[in-house]
């Protein structure tokens, strides 16, 4: 007879020994048989749950932890830092640029001076580059390779003028001439003629001056150079080898005259307009030195007797007279100063340049306020409040 196992977890045959000596065979199968052998045989009944090992996750991956305050891992963090931070990009055009500027301070002097960093000597040189170029661009006055013309600096370090006169060919209009002409004024020498000044400025009784047949005139004034600042007026005339020499009148030289390029106005700030050496006023602008006027020769021109007043007229000196010429006639009679005395525009601000300023101010108090505000909060607190 088949012995199964028990269902209520009491298993008679282990528990009546006595029975268990009366089971023959069935007794010896039971006690070498293992209770593996008995479920595989009999079924899983009371069999414990089998545990499933599964896989790691990869969400659960332990990582790789270092002791706080490791030596070996902090200094070995900071080299690899160290590394990136004087990791050098490849050059750019700029930065050769300021390299080239600031060769005299190579970097084994920079780093003895304390840069010992290669972003501080970067960052060095870069400042020395915006320096040079501030340093180039800001020109403040015209130096020995400009001429001044009606009120614009013109370079002519490089000009040629063709053959003339007791001027060989390919001479330097600065340099090479028996005059030396850099720095100087040289508006006498290109006139504006018959613009503005037509029917205004007439040729005079028994002059020598050349006409045409509509009354147009060829100059003005004596074809010469001045001093910029109106040192030397009327007191540099000089004899002319022939009539109209230097003015200029052919159309070559004028073409050649009109295809220069400016380099910028002359500006006079209020304060050169206060000097009380020159006769300058404005007009639309414009500064117009009165004592230019004086060159008029009243032999060989007609003028108007405002021109005269005016230069005469202590009370206009250093003024803006824009509103004084408010009739057709004066207005006519000052866009012509305008073409024949000008000597630069007055410095004054764009709208542009103010509206960006206002702009500045209210942000910045804006800012203040806000600062101040905080900072006023935060005493109150700390004195009243918090106690």
């Amino acid at each position: 007879m088949a012995t199964y196992p028990s269902t209520t977890g009491h298993d008679p045959i282990l528990d009546n020994p006595e029975d268990a000596e009366t089971t023959g065979s069935t007794e010896s199968s039971l006690k070498t048989g293992t209770k593996a052998h008995a479920y595989a045989l009999e079924g899983n009944l009371n069999k414990p749950m089998e545990r499933v090992e599964h896989a790691p996750s990869s969400r659960h991956k332990k990582k790789k932890l270092y002791r706080k305050g490791s030596k070996k891992h902090i200094e070995s963090e900071e080299k690899r830092q160290q590394k990136v931070r004087e990791h050098v990009p490849a050059p750019s055009p700029w930065y050769a640029y300021c390299v080239l500027v600031t060769f005299w301070a190579p970097d084994m002097v920079m780093a003895c001076m304390g840069m010992r960093k290669a972003e501080q000597r970067r960052a060095w040189r870069e400042k020395m580059g915006l320096i040079s170029l501030i340093l180039l661009v800001s020109a403040g006055h015209v130096d020995s390779g400009y001429m001044i013309f009606h009120g614009e600096a013109y370079d002519l370090s490089n000009s040629e003028h063709p053959a003339a006169y007791g001027i060989p060919q390919g001479s330097n209009v600065l340099y090479d001439l028996p005059v030396k002409y850099s720095g100087k004024d040289g508006s006498f020498l290109f006139q504006n003629v018959n613009g503005a000044c037509k029917d205004i400025i007439t040729l005079a009784e028994g002059s020598d001056i050349p006409t045409n047949s509509k009354g147009e005139l060829a100059w003005y004034f004596p074809c010469q150079t001045y001093n910029q600042d109106g040192s030397d007026y009327k007191t540099n005339e000089t004899t002319t080898p022939y009539l109209g020499y230097m003015c200029h009148l052919s159309s070559e030289a004028r073409n050649d005259f009109y295809s220069l390029t400016s380099s910028g106005d002359v500006y006079f700030t209020w304060d050169d307009l206060g000097n009380k050496s020159r006769n300058l006023i404005v007009y639309s602008g414009d500064v117009l030195d009165l004592d230019l006027l004086t060159y008029l020769n009243s032999s060989q021109v007609s003028f108007p007797s405002l021109f005269t007043e005016m230069q005469s007229n202590t009370e206009i000196r250093g003024t803006d007279v824009t509103y004084a010429f408010q009739t057709s006639e004066d207005k006519r009679v000052a866009k012509c100063l305008s073409q024949i005395i000008r000597v630069g525009s007055i410095d004054t601000k764009t709208i542009g340049c103010i509206a960006s300023q206002v702009v500045l101010y209210v942000s910045l108090v804006f800012i203040l306020s806000i600062v101040a505000a905080r900072f006023s909060m935060a005493l109150f607190f700390h004195w009243f409040l918090s106690k």
